[in-house]
């Protein structure tokens, strides 16, 4: 368990159930989302004491077979669909930034990267999903990069 939140981005995309050959079928609500706001920081905390009580850095979707994880978890209001949850917020949120950079970019460069993130991104996640994460991608942001900081 040690790099639990260290590389949030790269733990929750690895997440190989989510991604399919077609858009995966919406999962999230605003209470998952507001929930994953709140309890992102106190919970990889709490999981990160757990230290190196585990051999390999588990997946989110493997902690739930853990015990002590599972209370954790549980405490912070998930149940056995987090992982799923967690990975649709963390997937959208990452694309709506990657959309929003690409902004600033040139216009040929910039329709480049938007056709290869919406390849990339669209397979892992439900349109439904991604416009309810719209509203709250500011907040997304500053939590990931918060969260950076505190590596």
């Amino acid at each position: 368990m040690k790099h639990i939140s260290i590389n949030l981005i790269a733990l929750f995309v690895s997440i190989s159930t989510f991604v399919t050959a077609q858009s995966p079928a919406a999962v999230l609500s605003s209470k998952d989302v507001d929930n994953y706001i709140t309890s992102l920081k106190p919970m990889s905390k709490e999981l990160m004491a757990l230290g190196d009580k585990y051999s390999d850095d588990p997946t989110m979707a493997q902690m739930w077979s853990y015990t002590e994880a599972r209370s954790i978890l549980e405490k912070y209001g998930w149940n056995e669909t987090y992982a799923q949850k967690w990975a649709a917020i963390t997937v959208g949120a990452s694309y709506l930034i990657a959309m929003e950079q690409v902004k600033d970019m040139p216009e040929e460069q910039a329709k480049s990267m938007s056709e290869m993130y919406l390849t990339q991104y669209k397979s892992m996640i439900n349109e439904a999903d991604i416009e309810l994460l719209k509203p709250r991608v500011a907040e997304l942001k500053k939590l990931f990069e918060e969260i950076g900081e505190e590596d």
